[in-house]
This record gives structure tokens, sequence and C-alpha cells, in this order.
């Protein structure tokens, strides 16, 4: 993500003081040093792997504190997951440390929604967040929302908070937070708004600045609104 900061335009250029990524399993510092990190409970990791490779073959994917990986049942079956550092054996992920998140594909919107929640149903310890066509299993606790109260309480207190999001594993922290969406939002998401703001110019981070802008223009209720925000921006 700093990569991608760092190539944008300099008049688009954001330096982040903070990262919250996998739907706050992990925060990690502008310089990368770790402030927090709830990884899944190992059997559970286990479990829900064993699972998601029950339902189909099209691989899972696991995010690490220090990488990604794509996990297969063997080594030569191909996986929808999008590229990453490297692809394992299901049998190698089961021994992992510290798994963050788990995802999972499948081809329909509606597909995902099913699939979550059965994991939700079937894992007491984790809790799957649809994302478009994606899911994202972390430890049950975890979430965007509750990782913005971890950075405020360890590095706060700010003024007021701002928060953007366009899918429904967003939905959370813009219900919390009385946030904005963008356009191009799940309809959840666009409902449960304070404001909808562009999404023109394709992903989040190359719109960041003119969404940050549009939104000190037409102000938010309730804990956003003021032209002297904190920033906390969930890429």
């Amino acid at each position: 993500i700093r990569r991608q900061l760092r190539a944008l335009p300099e008049e688009q250029r954001l330096v982040p003081d903070a990262l919250i990524l996998n739907n706050g399993a992990m925060i990690v510092g502008g310089d990368g040093e770790e402030i927090y990190s709830c990884p899944l409970d190992h059997e559970t990791a286990v479990g829900v792997l064993e699972y998601l490779d029950g339902e189909d073959d099209g691989g899972s994917g696991v995010s690490l504190k220090t990488g990604k990986w794509n996990v297969v049942r063997k080594i030569w079956m191909k996986t929808n997951q999008p590229p990453c550092d490297g692809v394992i054996t299901l049998a190698k992920a089961k021994n992992l440390p510290e798994i963050l998140q788990i995802h999972h594909r499948k081809d329909t919107e509606e597909d995902i929604i099913r699939l979550c929640g059965e994991i939700n149903a079937r894992f007491p310890k984790a809790i799957a967040y649809p994302n478009v066509k994606d899911g994202d299993v972390v430890a049950r606790g975890v979430g965007k929302a509750r990782g913005i109260e971890i950075l405020a309480e360890k590095e706060g207190p700010f003024e007021e908070i701002l928060v953007i999001g366009d899918s429904v594993n967003d939905l959370e922290m813009i219900q919390a937070y009385r946030g904005a969406a963008m356009e191009s939002g799940s309809p959840a998401v666009k409902g449960a708004a304070a404001e909808i703001v562009s999404s023109s110019g394709g992903l989040p981070e190359r719109t960041s600045v003119n969404l940050i802008n549009q939104l000190m223009q037409k102000g938010l209720p309730g804990k956003v609104g003021s032209p002297s925000l904190i920033f906390i921006f969930l890429l």
C-alpha cells in the first residue's frame, strides 16, 4: 500500500500515519512498526481452511504479518486468488503461525454472502465479512470499526474521525462513525452512509485526496464536518 501511495502523482500523494489492514486484524504505523495485531486462533484457522477447501477447488489466500500466500490442495492446482508472494499446499498452510486473515473468492456476491453466513455459524471464534465477490475471515471481534477504536486509544485522542468505505465489510465502520460511501459502493453501504462521494477515476487510493476534499467541502453531521479533521483513511 505504501508503494502504491508513493507512486501517485505528487498532488495526490498521501503519507499515512497508520494503516488499518486485513479488516482491522493488524494496524501498523507509518514507518511499518506494528501497533496492534489479532491473528486467528490456530485451530480455527485450520478448520476454516479445510472447510473452504471442501467448498470448491478455487483455493484460498492467507494473510500473515509478513506477506500473503495462496493455498491450494495440491501444488499443481490453479487458484482464483490474485497473485501474491507465492503458492503453498493446504498441508503446509496448516503449519503457518499467526494467520491474520483468510480470503476466499466466489463467482457471485450471493455465493459469498451465503458462504460468510455458513462460516459465521460454524466457527464461533471467527467472523467472515462479505467483500463483493470475496469473503474475508478474521478473528471474531476484529473489524474496521474496532480497529479505529484501538488506533484512537493508542494514538489519540482525535478531535474528529472521518471514514470512507464502499463494500459490506465497511458497513459496521460507516454506521459507527456516520461515515461516507463512494458512489460505486454497495447499496447497503450507501444506504447507511451520511454522505455519498464521487469515486470517478478508479481505485480508492487514486481518488482519496479528491474524496477527502469533497467531504471537507460538504461537511458531515455528527462526528465529522470540521475543516480541521484527523483522518483515519482505510484502504
